[in-house]
């Protein structure tokens, strides 16, 4: 799960930028900014550090609508809209002496700031205000708790990685469209394969585009009957390297080197390029994350679209998702009022608002469910969004994700090409990626 970081090269992608104002749900834009002091007109005052500033989003909407039913709070968020920027700004801030009461938190840090105790166990809080993990996407729910029981981050929602398919060319291919269900009748990576090689025109339509996603790492290694996907349980081994995984990656890289059903590697570097290619009608499918649902809803025009679960593998069919995780410091001053921020924003209410704009699923099941009703238009199964939260696999968590990934990551590269082989990189990678998560 999680959004990688940029300096990873293949990353989850954050498509806000080619959004407009109204549609961006995953921003999770703020309403305020700047500095506070800890207490205002008899209120208590709480920092929210926030990665994105974007005007009248969703997630401001939340916030106001919090202080409204909680006037002895007022919420003062602090936007860092840099990637870059932020990512320098939180770490500062939760260093100093007077962290920010909460902060965004990319999620492939939760297990490294928990190692090294900079997070606020939030698990007394989830006991004391009774909260069922029946009421929420358990998995993503409990992301951030750890084996002795702590809970260190929060889930605001999740995006499934699912296939987006372009219905007017499968008809045109005479073919029966994917399944509107979590089903893998008729739909597991053979059947993939085949309407991918029946649906490419050459270069002018290619029939998939998976590997540009890294979700499909764990997703389809998962399906393939790995134990464990790309880390073992324990997170210090990379099980990606390991047979099935190796078969995985090397299946993928031939969808463009052996098959010729996907874009060359060179087409897909630019940042969401394959996103765009289906939105142009030169893929008919695509592996992507659900959120692209608000770009491609306002991008296409010209053919009819919808999403299916993704194929399934030879052991089961499931798909990884990324989460929006927010975390409050330990040496934050507002433990309490965080809390109720955050578990607001988790909940049927502000789950709504916060899912209306189609990026990202909430993580409470009532708002997942009474926005997949609410949906109209394309896709017209939204509701698989909703489902997805049974059907999700995640990789361990290690200490140290991110310098794993750059190392075999860009290796990759060379499968991808078409110049090595999976076994080759991921099995020369691996001492590197090894010595990595033992670093932590």
């Amino acid at each position: 799960m999680g959004f990688n970081s940029s300096q990873t090269r293949r990353r989850r992608r954050r498509i806000a930028g080619l959004l407009t104002t109204g549609a961006v749900a995953v921003s999770l834009a703020a309403c305020s900014g700047g500095g506070s002091a800890d207490t205002a007109g008899g209120k208590v005052t709480i920092t929210f550090m926030n990665d994105q500033v974007v005007e009248g989003m969703p997630l401001g909407q939340a916030i106001q609508k919090f202080e409204q039913e909680n006037p002895d709070i007022k919420v003062d968020v602090l936007p860092v809209p840099s990637e870059s920027d932020y990512e320098a700004k939180m770490r500062t801030s939760l260093a100093s002496s007077k962290p920010p009461d909460i902060f965004r938190i990319n999620d492939d840090y939760v297990q490294q700031f928990t190692d090294n105790g900079a997070l606020f166990d939030l698990a007394p809080a989830v006991k004391a205000a009774g909260l069922k993990d029946s009421d929420y996407a358990p998995q993503v729910f409990n992301f951030g708790k750890q084996s002795d029981g702590r809970m260190t981050s929060w889930q605001l929602g999740y995006q499934s990685t699912i296939v987006f398919y372009n219905i007017d060319a499968f008809k045109k291919a005479g073919l029966p469209l994917p399944p509107g269900t979590w089903s893998s009748d008729k739909w597991t990576t053979a059947d993939f394969l085949a309407d991918a090689q029946k649906l490419t025109d050459g270069t002018k339509m290619y029939g998939a585009t998976v590997s540009a996603a890294t979700n499909y790492e764990q997703t389809f290694t998962h399906n393939n009957g790995s134990p464990t996907g790309v880390y073992s349980a324990d997170g210090k081994k990379f099980t990606l390297a390991d047979p099935i995984g190796v078969q995985t990656v090397q299946w993928v890289a031939d969808l463009t080197c052996k098959y010729h059903v996907q874009p060359a590697w060179a087409d897909l570097l630019q940042d969401n390029a394959d996103i765009q290619l289906f939105a142009q009608g030169k893929t008919a499918m695509l592996f992507e994350q659900s959120g692209s649902v608000p770009y491609l809803r306002q991008t296409i025009k010209g053919f009819d679209w919808d999403i299916a679960p993704p194929p399934a593998g030879t052991a089961d069919q499931a798909n990884e998702a990324s989460v929006v995780s927010y975390g409050v410091p330990a040496k934050a001053k507002h433990h309490d009022e965080a809390f109720k921020l955050l578990n607001y924003l988790a909940g049927p209410e502000a789950g709504q608002i916060l899912g209306k704009g189609g990026s990202f699923t909430p993580v409470n099941n009532a708002a997942a469910e009474a926005i997949s009703k609410a949906s109209t238009g394309a896709p017209e199964h939204a509701e698989l969004l909703a489902e997805a939260a049974h059907h999700l696999t995640a990789g361990n968590k290690t200490s140290n994700t991110l310098g794993a990934r750059a190392i075999y990551r860009p290796a990759l590269d060379q499968v991808y090409n078409c110049k090595s082989s999976a076994q080759d990189v991921l099995s020369g990678a691996r001492p590197q990626v090894e010595q990595a998560l033992g670093q932590g």
